[in-house]
């Protein structure tokens, strides 16, 4: 997942290069743009939902194992929450210092969150769930589609490399104000939440722990995801390559599309 991460960002160390007005490069080979096809519908917006499921059931983990050694479910929610502060400092540090499109500390609010959930019994997991999906289906996915279609508009214009007189100084500061803000928004919206949860059901379930189990499930969720995956990213895609030339409120429904099928 991490590996997917990082081929989702690198285009963002590319500089000089012409911009369609949906922010993808405008003088794209043959090649650049099957593999940019490929990469939208196969790993944009999907490693990091899949990584957030991961992050949750890496939590339901180490709960339960603390709570087979005898540590109470109190103590664990306390020890989750001590972690999921360490995370926020390691992201504003990894913001601060080197990059500003930093997520740890938005993953360390959401430990915040969903650790005083843990004890609880399944189905009220399963609502949390549920509802804290509605929230970011209706509400924050919408709005970060939004905001990204808008913005993407007026990138076509800016092609050139950094600034040079940008001083290290002035990135310290813009990484601090940016890991402030995505940590507030990923927490007021519950940005994370729904996947995490998602994660810590799956752990309940045994589906990792005890994969052998479970196949049939599985299977039907691998097919299930994989083509609901494909198919919500391929209006983003068929954009992205210069197949289809969308207006800005086609492309923010096809982003909001991709996002929520991831």
């Amino acid at each position: 997942m991490l590996l997917f991460i990082a081929l989702a960002n690198v285009v963002h160390y590319t500089w000089a290069r012409p911009l369609t007005t949906s922010g993808f490069h405008a003088d794209s080979s043959t090649l650049d743009s099957v593999l940019l096809l490929l990469e939208q519908l196969l790993v944009h917006d999907r490693s990091r939902p899949m990584f957030a499921v991961l992050y949750g059931f890496g939590i339901a983990m180490i709960a339960s194992r603390l709570l087979e050694r005898g540590v109470s479910a109190r103590d664990a929610r306390h020890l989750i929450r001590r972690r999921s502060w360490w995370l926020i400092a390691l992201g504003a540090a990894h913001s601060v210092l080197l990059f500003a499109g930093d997520i740890l500390a938005p993953y360390g609010v959401t430990g915040l969150i969903v650790a005083a959930w843990y004890g609880r019994s399944t189905a009220w997991l399963r609502r949390a769930a549920a509802l804290s999906g509605v929230v970011v289906t209706l509400v924050a996915i919408p709005i970060y589609a939004l905001l990204l279609a808008q913005g993407t508009g007026t990138l076509a214009d800016d092609t050139a490399a950094p600034a040079t007189g940008f001083s290290y100084l002035e990135s310290m500061l813009t990484g601090l104000v940016g890991t402030l803000l995505t940590s507030t928004i990923a927490g007021a919206f519950l940005f994370f939440v729904p996947l995490t949860s998602v994660g810590m059901l799956i752990h309940r379930a045994g589906w990792l722990t005890a994969p052998g189990d479970h196949l049939p499930a599985l299977r039907r969720t691998a097919i299930a995801g994989v083509l609901t995956g494909v198919v919500s990213a391929l209006p983003i895609a068929l954009i992205a390559v210069g197949v289809w030339a969308a207006s800005p409120a086609v492309h923010g429904a096809a982003l909001w599309l991709t996002v929520t099928g991831g």
